[in-house]
């Protein structure tokens, strides 16, 4: 049976660029985005409309994935946006601060949250979790998209520890 992956921000970026080497490479891809206009123009890629801040549709995504491959062995999280331009704190608008961080970070919880109960159950999977250098340095007029990859860094290291022996390899790029 030929592996599964699941890539969230798939639809355009990095995640595209994910998606399409994992293709090349014989896996069955799924790829979910903000924006999905026609799906046919990713085939063959199985690809939807999914906002990664919602609890509901991320479960709804990953159902679906389930119901089309039978499993995920992994899951990349891309998923995310940055800022428009530099702002600092006392500039940046509540809404932007938390468009920011709910992209980032609660998005790769809510994927993570419903991904990891189906690996646990196959006993093996890998999450990889896209961050950046504002993971591990802040930088002046950035304070979102920062805290919002500090924030995926660590979640990540916390999933490396709740799995550990499950089977279940964690990581971030």
């Amino acid at each position: 049976m030929k592996k599964s992956v699941l890539v969230t921000g798939g639809t355009s970026g990095i995640g595209n660029s994910v998606a399409r080497r994992f293709l090349d490479a014989g896996w069955r891809v799924a790829i979910c985005g903000r924006t999905v206009s026609d799906p046919s123009s990713y085939e063959p890629l199985l690809a939807f409309c999914c906002d990664v801040r919602s609890a509901s549709e991320t479960e709804a995504a990953v159902e679906r994935v389930m119901a089309e491959f039978g499993r995920i062995d992994v899951l990349v999280n891309s998923a995310g946006i940055s800022m428009p331009e530099p702002a600092r704190i006392g500039e940046i608008s509540p809404e932007l601060w938390d468009s920011i961080i709910a992209t980032s970070a609660t998005g790769t919880f809510n994927f993570c949250n419903a991904v990891i109960p189906h690996m646990r159950t196959a006993g093996s999977g890998i999450i990889i979790n896209v961050l950046s250098t504002a993971s591990h340095r802040a930088l002046a007029g950035n304070a979102p998209y920062t805290a919002s990859k500090y924030a995926v860094l660590a979640m990540t290291e916390t999933l490396r520890l709740e799995c550990e022996g499950s089977g279940i390899r964690i990581g971030s790029v």
